[in-house]
């Protein structure tokens, strides 16, 4: 795969391998935590649904003002908020706040 970039006029080539393409999706993919608020009682029978749907990748009880914090990703945008809505659907569930996470991941690795 190639890519065509222009510096002032100036014309170049560089070529890019498979490695960089992921990467590359590392970049573009939208991350949010979800904060709920659930009956008492019901939060790990709601942890472990939230656990099942997809772009999930963790979900822990805690103490405080929630009952449960979701970490969860997508590819885009439209799929976050398509993953958020599945969690108003849930039994149990009396609120959600969602944080979107505004800092992208570092490529670079410094």
């Amino acid at each position: 795969m190639s890519l065509t970039f222009r510096a002032r006029g100036v014309e170049k080539i560089k070529s890019l391998t498979l490695p960089f393409i992921s990467v590359l999706h590392k970049v573009i993919m939208s991350r949010a935590f979800v904060f709920l608020n659930c009956d008492v009682g019901k939060d790990q029978g709601i942890i472990s649904e939230l656990k099942d749907i997809s772009g999930v990748s963790r979900a822990i009880g805690v103490s405080g003002i929630y009952d449960i914090v979701a970490d969860v990703s997508s590819d885009s945008d439209a799929g976050l908020a398509k993953t958020v809505r599945k969690f108003r659907s849930l039994a149990n569930i009396r609120s959600c706040l969602t944080m979107i996470v505004a800092e992208k991941p570092d490529i670079g690795g410094k």
